[in-house]
């Protein structure tokens, strides 16, 4: 008898190891979350990402939450041409502020899957901080609209990548 051996497509792949750009020097004190072709804006993910950077976990879910509310914005620092004036965006030192709705919904996403993994290694919310947020392009998602008398036109979305860690804050255990 002879037995074939043909893959079915239903094996479970193995999880391959993520090489974040931040140096995570103690795993136990450490959570770390890495999400690919998120389909969300470049320049809104990063301005997003990097006024949370430094925040404790629950205060920037709860910041975000009000940013979807509509009750505060998120500062325009680097990639704010063309954007609206805003008082909400005074508050941090800053004239021009966005609602980006769809990025804040993924980083509330990616924030609860930290909160997880925080909770399965025995770690305390209120001590965690976010140290490091890294958003980078990714390729285009090509697609095509029909248009009138047999065009076609692109209809391309941007997509986005996107790595959090987060840290036990020594300062905040005293």
């Amino acid at each position: 008898a002879v037995v074939s051996t043909q893959s079915t497509g239903m094996e479970q792949q193995t999880e391959k190891k993520r090489n974040f750009c931040y140096k995570i020097t103690n795993p136990t004190t450490t959570v770390s979350n890495y999400t690919e072709n998120t389909p969300m804006k470049f320049k809104l993910a990063y301005e997003t990402g990097k006024f949370i950077r430094g925040m404790n976990i629950l205060i920037a879910i709860t910041y975000l939450n009000s940013v979807l509310e509509r009750k505060n914005c998120i500062p325009m620092t680097r990639y704010n041409r063309k954007v609206g004036r805003t008082n909400q965006a005074k508050q941090h030192g800053f004239v021009k502020g966005k609602w980006p709705t769809k990025v804040c919904t993924y980083y509330i996403q990616v924030l609860e899957n930290l909160i997880q993994d925080a909770e399965k290694k025995g770690l305390s919310l209120d001590e965690m901080k976010v140290v490091h947020v890294m958003t980078s392009k990714a390729p285009l998602r090509y697609g095509r609209r029909h248009s009138a008398f047999g065009r076609v036109k692109p209809y391309n979305t941007s997509l986005c990548h996107l790595e959090i860690v987060a840290v036990v804050d020594e300062k905040l255990k005293e």
